[in-house]
């Protein structure tokens, strides 16, 4: 059970179970049948209904931002906050009474928001490959730097590519550190990850500030281990907690 904090979407159920769930939603399946899918699943891997929390957590929270919420999820959630029975599980796995005072906090806050109808469902979302949307023209070895919380966030262009059957992409990855100055060797710093862009999903130029340029060999990323790169990436990943960084430099990665 990977939990990283007290609030309800910081955990790897949470979020592996609500990522699922609307990736078969943005392709049109019903929202009912998703939810008994991911439960039937679920429950034969976990008997005991204690570890299903976050599964149903995600769940009702999906449910809500498509205006498509079930009385069963939702009597659920209901009965594991209003039972305590999560703050029970949250003290066997060690948190503090600090810690249990906040997530009891988020439970009810978060009880309160999926009782409450949201206005409008969300919109299914176009698979990006169907999105057309150039690429802004960055070219391989170019570092950029754009805002990300109180300091600035560094990527490095890999490589610009086109595949059969594709959109044109580029291969870059993130600095692991946030910076607050952009006086770096960016070369000698550790990555965060290293993901693929189509235009629609990178960063818009007026976002980015170039501040240096580095020598890459030609076709890089064929160069580097495919376990290093992740699947297509999305505009959140430029602003999301990078929790398993790579912890490799660039220099390592042009060594291997």
């Amino acid at each position: 059970m990977g939990i990283w904090g007290m609030g309800i979407t910081q955990s790897d159920e949470f979020c592996e179970v609500y990522e699922r769930f609307m990736e078969r939603y943005n392709i049109g399946d019903e929202v009912s049948l998703i939810v008994s899918d991911i439960l039937a699943e679920y429950r034969k891997e976990f008997s005991d209904d204690e570890f299903l929390h976050d599964v149903y957590f995600a769940l009702a929270k999906a449910e809500w931002m498509c205006c498509a919420q079930s009385e069963y999820v939702i009597s659920k959630v209901k009965t594991i906050i209003e039972s305590n029975s999560n703050l029970s599980l949250y003290r066997k796995l060690g948190a503090s009474e600090a810690d249990l005072k906040l997530r009891q906090k988020n439970l009810e806050k978060f009880l309160a928001t999926i009782q409450s109808p949201r206005a409008k469902p969300r919109k299914r979302r176009i698979d990006p490959l169907e999105r057309i949307k150039d690429l802004p023209p960055v070219q391989v070895g170019e570092c950029y730097a754009y805002k990300y919380e109180e300091g600035y966030r560094v990527l490095i262009i890999l490589d610009r590519f086109k595949e059969e059957g594709w959109l044109e992409q580029v291969c870059c990855c993130i600095l692991k550190n946030t910076f607050d100055t952009l006086k770096i060797q960016v070369a000698k710093e550790k990555i965060g990850f290293i993901s693929n862009y189509v235009g629609v999903e990178f960063l818009a130029k007026s976002n980015i500030k170039k501040i240096s340029d580095i020598t890459l060999p030609k076709n890089f990323r064929n160069h580097i281990p495919k376990s290093y790169i992740s699947s297509l990436g999305n505009k959140k990943s430029f602003h999301k907690e990078i929790l398993t960084p790579l912890n490799t430099t660039l220099e390592e990665l042009l060594k291997l």
